[in-house]
């Protein structure tokens, strides 16, 4: 990776951090979403969704 992107012109030193803090923060965003959701779903009454329907 380090001998492609010494090719160009303007470069960036490319780290194995770049990486594990890409992979952190998708693995946070995901976690909060799906935390999201079911807390927002646990909340929900099955008597009221069933009556609507």
């Amino acid at each position: 990776m380090n001998d492609w992107l010494h090719s160009f012109a303007y470069r960036i030193d490319f780290s194995w951090w770049f990486l594990g803090a890409a992979v952190l923060l998708l693995t946070v965003m995901a976690l909060g979403a799906i935390s999201y959701q079911l807390l927002r779903t646990s909340r929900i009454n099955p008597a009221v969704v069933l009556k609507e329907e």
